[in-house]
């Protein structure tokens, strides 16, 4: 079993540091994050136990040493580079799981998502599961 945790971090110190905290003492395998806060300065927020897969609105922290082999599939994201990420996991007795994380924002300029150029129909798996997580909502 894949344990995860899903998080919009809302660009907050405070909200990224106690997700952290939490997914460590849960043990989640894999956690999807929107909107954590951005580096500055080199610094950001990880955790020895996790490998934190970044992108700019979204990152997927995965428990290192968990059994869970992972694929970051950019080819299957590219249009929406900084607002998804399709991450392939599968465990050690488990079937591939495909995991889709969308960070839903605007252009300021054009107004327009780049979440709307992915391909979707090659983003979702056609035989096996494929979980979307993110900031979706009524607008979205």
């Amino acid at each position: 079993m894949i344990r995860a945790i899903q998080h919009n971090c809302a660009r907050s110190n405070a909200w990224n540091i106690a997700e952290l905290e939490t997914v460590v003492d849960r043990k989640a395998d894999l956690v999807p994050l929107q909107e954590p806060i951005r580096e500055t300065w080199r610094i950001g927020i990880s955790h020895l136990a996790y490998d934190n897969r970044k992108q700019t609105r979204i990152w997927n922290v995965v428990r290192q040493g968990n059994g869970l082999a992972t694929d970051q599939r950019t080819e299957l994201s590219r249009g929406a580079n900084d607002d998804v990420m399709v991450t392939d996991v599968k465990g050690r007795t488990e079937k591939m799981t495909r995991i889709i994380n969308i960070c839903y924002r605007r252009d300021i300029l054009t107004g327009e998502s780049r979440v709307r150029n992915l391909n979707w129909h090659r983003a979702i798996r056609q035989e096996g599961c494929t979980i979307i997580v993110g900031n979706i909502n009524a607008h979205s």
